[in-house]
Order: C-alpha cells, then structure tokens, then sequence
C-alpha cells in the first residue's frame, strides 16, 4: 500500500502555483500579468508626452528587428490575453468606479486597468454589493438561432442575464458547445477521478471532458481497508477539508491511497466533488458555471461547475470568517491535534461557545498557531484572496504556515504589478505606503473640522490624520458628536451645534467680515479651537479649509498611485509642495484631451434629453462655455473684476476673461456680445443664452448610458490585431486603449487625425505645417523644433471645432479620438519616429517617418503611409558598402505596384537632389518584403537618412 500523507504542503503549494489554476482562462493569463509587470510596463504615460521614466524610448539603438525579437521572448501573446480578458468583462459599472476612485481606463495600460478592477471589485464584495459583467442586447430568439435549440437557448438567457454577461455569438458558441460535450459523459469513472487527481488537474469543463477519455485507459485497484493506527490520521484530513468523518468520506480516502494519490485535503476535496456529481451535468448548471466564468475574464472552457460563488464573493466571504475567528476556537484545535486551517477554525468558532483560558494557553504550537493566525490577519485583504483563489488555492484550507507565505508572495507580485521596474523590497514598500495613504484619505473626511485650525503651508497629510484622530478620540471619550473636515458648508450639523453657533453672523459683523457660508464655518473652526476670532484669523482658516479640501478632493486612488510612482509621498509631502506637483502635472496636449472629453460628456448627456429644444439646448452649452471660459481665465478675471469696482457676476467675469491673451478657444467666445442684442440677433450670445434656459434648464444627464457608451469604446478599443500591438511595442508604448485605438487608426487613410480634421482645416494650417516639416528633414533638431508646428496647427484645427456650439457628441468624440492620435504621435516622435500629414489626391495622409538607428551617426530609415490610390506603402532604405543606397516601395494592393513604379525616376532624382546619394529602388507586393539586415547599413548617418526621407517625401508631394 503506497500511503502518502502531506502534512508540510510548502512545497507542493509552491508546484500548485504553477500548474493549477482552474479559473483562468489559459494557463498563460497569470504569466501574462507578470510579464506584462516586469517587462511590458516599461513606463506611465497619459499620451500626451509625459514620460514617468527615464527609460522610457530605449529602443533607440535598436534595429526593428531586434526589438521585435526581444518582444517575442517576452510572451507578447501574454498581452493579447489581458486584453481578451478587459474586452469581456469591462462593464459600465467598471467604468465609472475607475473614474470615482480617480483612474482614467483610457490611460491605464490594459494589464494595469485588468488588476485595479480587480482591487475594486475586491472592495465590493467586502461591501456585499453584487458583482456583474455587461450585457449586450440579450434576445432569446437570436440564441434560439445560434444553439439551434430553444433549451440550449433558454439556459443561456437566464445564465447570461443573472450574472449580466455578454451574450456575443462567440460566448454563445462556446458555452454551447461546452453543453453538448458534457451531454456525452455518462457518468464519471473513478479512472476519470483519478487522472483528474494524479494529473492536480482543475475541475474545469475542458479538463473534465479530457479526464473522461483519458483516464478510460487506466487501471482501478479496489480500494483496500486502512490499518486501524492510520485511521486517526486520515479522519484529521477529512476534517481539514471541511468535511464530515463518515463511511463515504472514508472510502473516498481508502479509494485515494489505493489508487496511489497524495492524500491531501485539496485532493479529497477533488474526489469528494466528482464522486457526488450526476453526469451528466444539467445544462443549466453548466450555463450558469460559463457565465459565471465570463464574468471573471475567463473562457467558458475554464468554467469550474463546482464553484457556486463567483471568486469575489468567496475572498469577502474567507476575509470576514478570518476576522471573526476567536482564541478559543484555535486553543480547541490545537488541543485536539486537529488540523489548523481557516475553514476548521471558522467552523470551531461557530459551532462552540466561548471557553475560559486554560492553563495550555502557554504551550508552544498554540503561540506558534496564533501568531500565524495574528500574521494572516495583517496581510489579508480581500483582494488578495481573490488573487490567490484565481491561481487555484484553496486558500481555506490551506495550513496556516504556508498561507502566510502565500499572502506575503501574492503582496510582492500586487505590488511589482502596480510598482513595476522596482526591486521587490522597493516595490512592496511603495504599496504599502499606497495603502496606507489610500486608507488614511477615505478616513480624513470624518475626522473633526477642528483640527484646520492646526494648519498651515506646511502641514502634510500625515500630520493631519494623526491630529484628527487625536481630537477625534477625545470627543468619543466626552460622547460628543463634531463636525467633520467632509461636512458640508450650512449641512445638518445637530441641534446642539446650531445652538452654539448661532450668533455666528453677529461675530463676523463685529469682526467686518462678510457673512458667507464659508466665513461661518471658519469661525466655528476657530472657537473649536478656543482661538480668537479676528478678521485676519478668519481669513487664514478659510483659506486653510479651502486648502485642505481642494487638495483631498485630488487624492483619489488613482492620483495617489501615480504620486507615489513618481517619488512623491502624499502623506509626507507639505500642502504647498503638493499643490505646486499637482499643477505641474498636465501638459497642454493632455489638458485639451480631457477638455475634449469632459465637453463631449457635456453634448451626450444634453442630447440624451429628447425633451430639450434646439434653443434650450444652444442656451446651456452658451452656460457651460461661459464658466469654462471663467476657470481658464485661472482667477485673473475675478481679479480684474474685483480691481475694476464692478459687481462679481458671470456677465463682468467673463467680460473680463476676454481682455486676457488666451487660446483659439477663449478668443471665440470673446467675440460674442454680451450687450444690446437685438430680439432674434445673433443666436450665440451668451448673456440671451443664460437668460433664455438659466431658470428652466432640469439637470437630466444620464451618466450612467454615458458610461456604458464609453465602456463599449474601451472593449472595441482592445480588439486590434497583431500588427497594432506590434507597432506599439516596437516603439515601446505602453498597451493602454487610448493607445491602441490611436495607433488602429493612424495606420487608416480615413480615420487618421489629420484626414479627421481636413474639412475643419479651411485655412489649411495642418497641410502648411506638414510641408513645413518636409523641408526641414536635414537633421533631427530641425525635424523636432518643425514637428512641434505640426502639433500646434493640429491643436489649433481642433480648438476651432471646440468654439463652435453647432458641434455634436459625434463631432466631439471624432475630436476625442483625434487628440489621442495626436497625443500618440507626441510621444512617437521622441523616438524620431514622425507622424505628419501629406496631401494626396485631395486627402491628408499620416505619413510615418521613422529612423532607426544602432549609433547616434548610423542607421536604417523606415516611411510607411495608407492611402485610397496607394494602399498601405512600406518602404525602407539603408547606405551599403557601395556608398549606393538601397531600399523598397511595398504595397498590399497589386494594381498601386505599377503607379509605385512609375514614380521611380522623380524619387531617385529627389533623393539625389537632397541627399547627394544614388538610389536603387525595388517595387514589391508586401508580403515578399523582407527586412534589410546586410551588414554595410551602418555606413548611412542619420543626417543622410533625414535628407532621403525628404527627398521621398517631396516625390509623394508632387
């Protein structure tokens, strides 16, 4: 009898992570997060240009061929996963809780976006909220079609509708199909159970089909009777797995040893599930187990049948049993040598009523089990659960020893994901400094208003946490309620508070200060305190609460993760150094990206009102770009206005922000007229605007049809094909869906930004910047100082169209999409490698000009371009031992090979003309193209390689 009892599981753990992870889409998604951690991050961007790192564009002395090489070492398949994964379970939901907690999906890498939802979703559940996917169009008659069986169909609706996940012909298909494989086990054999075990297989639906058939050929011993002195041993496992000692579960270990299989509290789990299963399985029970995979990012294949809680559920459900676990149900279990897991424990805890302390209290294991339990509580969260549930741990029944070792390794790869291109003690220090910030701002607001009076420049976060906490408790000691650092100015502050305070107004009037909601709450901060209330005292306050208010509105999650990766504690840091880093942050390019989509939000909710006429309509957008021109204005018009001795309302602020030198924006809006309008003049005025809807206009934004519409732009933004990730990678551009979708579009005649804005471009500034550039191709300074005008004119087309009121959602998500290629294009061209526009035939084509070097002198120059007459050219070109240069025109279309060709004399002759160099071109189709890689390249510099784009350039522009 071979009889194999695991009582150290470190070891096999350690091999479980590897090999067994039933809830996963494939085995390499998990491989997936960590490569895309330690390599695929490589650094933050928001598109506009703003590199966190300095390592950002290292590409720089590599040839395409080497980094597209080094990329295939990386598993770029891995990256393809989580998008798979973001692309199936992003819902509306997802969307705007990114958004509140102050992350921005569009920005976020994909592998990024995939684990923060997970740390939401994590919190959701530890609120018992309910966790769904998103649901597309769910119509029972369209899966009726698909399956070719209304059973089929029915299972699925109701599947698909309970746990809210798309019902695309592909899920359908394969849940489907899923059901008609199962339908073919007619039972399940304890050769099947044990190919299942032997293999540590996942109950998966695919690994359960290939179990059947498999374990078919093998052999069964007949379970043989355990001796008498291991029976003791085997029932301490059975009840470690959470199951009852009787004859079944007995049998079920004799059948365990006999067979040959480790006898471990996971392994009997596994049989016990398979033993006490009817196959075949009912196909609503397999419906329900692939929606509730989809939910979680995986394939309906990977459905586990057995799993009735979704992995959220069950992480909240093990994170709150652990905190209620009592000493006495630990002292219980280790007195009777029973096994210590969390699922034993828990159970002891409500099962037994409170015992008195013992004199065992002091024994070694039991200190030993506590402290491990005490560790346990300290580094679990749900979150972690969740992650380790998902690699197929069952966490529960895990030994305590080797859980605290789970938890602290699934702490270090959270934090290389969220911290990545750190050492892991570095970066486990920062996620933890990001825990503690995040958890210490969700407390500040609750904290007593009292303690702003202790602030100044120089206070930081910390300071104020432990002040508040400070005062906090010494009003819970005096049972006194307070008024907090969230309260709302003139909110319900209790009776007892109203009372005290009410001849606030008649202090500020001695004081000669005006009476305002602010001005009151500063003096009841002050007599908080027991400080003088004096002008100059209220003043300080005010500005104080403004202060801390203002800049604890800015720290969300997201903000608080992108400081603390940029070196910057939010907790250590002073108020005026947090601000000054705060309004460092955006570029211009970045900010006109998130003005376009905050105005495009703007225009989709009004037109979500079917009720609103054309001119309610024209009256609130005048509203809105009046008190967008106002903020731009940064607080200089309310200056301006306070200096001049006018009254402060909207109609001299903004008469005053339009004196100020501002952008094409601001300069449109100054135009109109805010006085003496004719009945029926121009329909732009803002003051006949505000004065026409001011007093009529219902707020009836519908944020949440918003939301879905922008979750579905970023789960169509995941799915592009190979060639985009390439391009992406190849430059080293971080995989967020503002990127993918930009770079989709760029490679495409009619989406690129400047085809987008042609029509809008009447002064044909985007076409006199890009033959701008083209001339100045003799060097990279001159290309890079010329290519900023290519953005500036871009800029300006697109602030144009902003200006105008006339401009619907689709126009302004057409300019949101634009300044993300744009934003795209900014950072490429840090790389020299140039997106600029050129007119063809009547349309403005992205030309990309790259070069590639493997020196700061040498070189291969590289042009690509997509156009109706063309189709999708590649070209390359490099200087060979011969001094002569060499290189391709390729195309995918067979007819453009001949009007390629036909443009050979005017190129060779152009690149003649500016470079000095002889050419000898090949016309190919795309497919027959194969890299240059001869070794004489290197003898063409990069001033040579500029001058040859620019004489092929000019050849295009004829």
């Amino acid at each position: 009898m071979n009889i194999q009892i695991e009582n150290n599981r470190i070891g096999k753990q350690n091999m479980q992570e590897e090999v067994y992870k039933p809830h996963l889409p494939k085995n390499d998604v998990e491989r997936a997060k960590q490569t895309q951690a330690q390599n695929g991050a490589i650094f933050t961007s928001n598109l506009s240009g703003n590199v966190t790192d300095q390592k950002a564009y290292n590409g720089q002395g590599k040839t395409k061929e080497d980094i597209q090489d080094e990329f295939a070492v990386k598993d770029v398949a891995s990256m393809q996963d989580y998008m798979t994964v973001m692309s199936n379970t992003l819902s509306e939901e997802d969307y705007g809780a990114l958004w509140e907690n102050g992350f921005e999906p569009g920005r976020m890498p994909v592998a990024e976006t995939v684990t923060v939802v997970d740390e939401i979703k994590a919190k959701m559940a530890q609120a018992g909220i309910v966790i769904t996917g998103y649901n597309d169009d769910l119509d029972v008659a369209k899966l009726s079609e698909i399956t070719g069986s209304d059973v089929y169909a029915q299972a699925i609706a109701n599947a698909f509708e309970t746990y809210q996940v798309d019902a695309s012909e592909e899920n359908v298909k394969e849940t489907m199909q899923q059901m008609i494989r199962m339908q073919e086990l007619q039972g399940f054999p304890d050769a099947a159970i044990t190919y299942v075990v032997a293999n540590d297989l996942p109950l998966s639906l695919d690994q359960i089909y290939k179990a059947f058939y498999s374990g078919s050929v093998m052999t069964q011993e007949k379970p043989q009777t355990l001796p008498q002195e291991m029976q003791a041993q085997v029932d301490k496992i059975i009840e470690a797995a959470g199951l009852v000692v009787n004859d079944t579960t007995r049998e079920e270990a004799q059948f365990m040893l006999s067979a040959g299989l480790a006898l471990t509290q996971q392994n009997l789990l596994k049989v016990d599930l398979l033993r006490n299963e009817t196959f075949p399985l009912d196909v609503q029970t397999i419906a329900d187990a692939t929606a509730r995979a989809i939910c979680e990012g995986n394939r309906p294949a990977q459905a586990n049948v057995f799993e009735k809680e979704l992995l959220y559920e069950k992480a909240a459900r093990i994170y709150d049993q652990t905190q209620e676990i009592n000493d006495s149900a630990l002292e219980q279990a280790v007195l009777d040598k029973s096994p210590v897991t969390l699922k034993a424990l828990s159970g002891l805890t409500e099962n037994k009523a409170a015992m008195e302390p013992s004199l065992f209290a002091n024994d070694t294991a039991l200190i030993r089990a506590k402290r491990q339990l005490e560790e346990i509580r300290l580094q679990m969260t749900v979150s972690a659960n969740y992650q380790l549930l998902k690699k197929g741990m069952e966490i529960d029944i895990m030994p305590l020893k080797d859980l605290v070792e789970a938890l602290k390794k699934q702490e270090q790869e959270t934090a290389q994901k969220l911290f990545p291109g750190q050492d892991t003690t570095a970066s486990v220090d920062a996620y933890k400094t990001y825990q503690s910030a995040t958890d210490i701002f969700e407390m500040l607001p609750n904290l007593p208003a009292r303690v702003i009076g202790t602030v100044d420049a120089h206070t930081t976060f910390g300071e104020l946490h432990a002040t508040g906490q400070q005062f906090a408790r010494q009003y819970e000691q005096l049972s006194q309620r307070y008024e907090t650092i969230g309260t709302q100015v003139r909110g319900d502050l209790g009776d007892h508070i109203t009372k005290a305070f009410r001849n606030v107004d008649e202090v500020l009037a001695n004081a000669n200060v005006e009476v305002t909601q602010e001005n009151e709450r500063a003096v009841r901060i002050l007599s908080y305190n027991q400080m003088d209330v004096t002008a100059e005292a209220i003043a300080r306050v005010r500005e104080a609460d403004q202060t801390v208010r203002e800049l604890l509105s800015q720290m969300t999650p997201g903000r608080t993760l992108q400081m603390i990766r940029d070196g910057v504690n939010p907790l250590e840091t002073d108020f005026a150094s947090l601000k000054e880093y705060l309004d460092s942050q955006e570029s211009e390019l970045s900010a006109l990206t998130k003005e376009t989509e905050q105005y495009g939000k703007f225009i989709y909710n009004l037109e979500q009102n079917g009720q609103m006429t054309a001119e309610e309509k024209d009256a609130i957008i005048g509203i809105y770009r009046m008190i967008h021109q106002i903020e731009k204005a940064d607080g200089a018009a309310i200056g301006a206005t306070v200096a001049s001795g006018q009254e402060l309302n909207f109609e001299n602020l903004l008469k005053a922000a339009r004196t100020r030198k501002g952008g094409r924006f601001d300069k449109a809006v100054a135009d109109v007229d805010l006085t003496n309008q004719p009945a029926g003049g121009y329909r732009n005025s803002i003051s006949k605007q505000i004065e026409t809807f001011f007093d009529s206009y219902q707020d009836q934004q519908n944020e949440k049809a918003y939301q879905e519409e922008m979750a579905k732009i970023i789960r169509e933004a995941t799915s592009v094909t190979q060639e985009v990730l390439d391009q992406l990678m190849l430059h080293q551009i971080p995989m967020t869906p503002d990127a993918l979708l930009a770079q989709k579009q760029l490679s495409d005649a009619k989406e690129n930004v400047f085809a987008r804005l042609k029509k809008h471009d009447s002064e044909q500034k985007i076409k006199k910047a890009g033959e701008k550039f083209i001339d100045s191709l003799e060097d990279m300074e001159n290309a890079q100082d010329a290519y900023e005008d290519v953005q500036e004119a871009t800029t300006q087309v697109i602030e144009d169209v902003l200006a105008q009121s006339e401009a619907t959602y689709i126009d302004i998500r057409s300019l949101v999409v634009s300044c993300k290629q744009l934003s795209l294009a900014n950072s490429l061209a840090k790389e020299q490698a140039y997106t600029v526009p050129l007119e063809i035939d009547g349309t403005y084509t992205a030309v990309s000009v790259t070069i590639r070097h493997q020196s700061d002198n040498h070189g291969v120059l590289e042009i690509s371009f997509a156009s109706e007459k063309y189709g999708e050219v590649y070209s390359q070109f490099s200087l060979q031992e011969d001094e002569q240069l060499r290189g391709y025109l390729s195309t995918d279309k067979e007819e453009a090979l001949s009007l390629l060709s036909e443009k050979n004399d005017l190129i060779c002759a152009n690149i003649l003309k500016e470079s000095g160099k002889t050419a000898d071109v090949l016309y190919m189709k795309r497919e027959k193209v194969q890299s240059i890689k001869e070794s004489g390249f290197q003898k063409a510099t990069v001033s040579d390689l500029y001058k040859v784009a620019k004489g092929i350039l000019k050849s295009f522009a004829e």
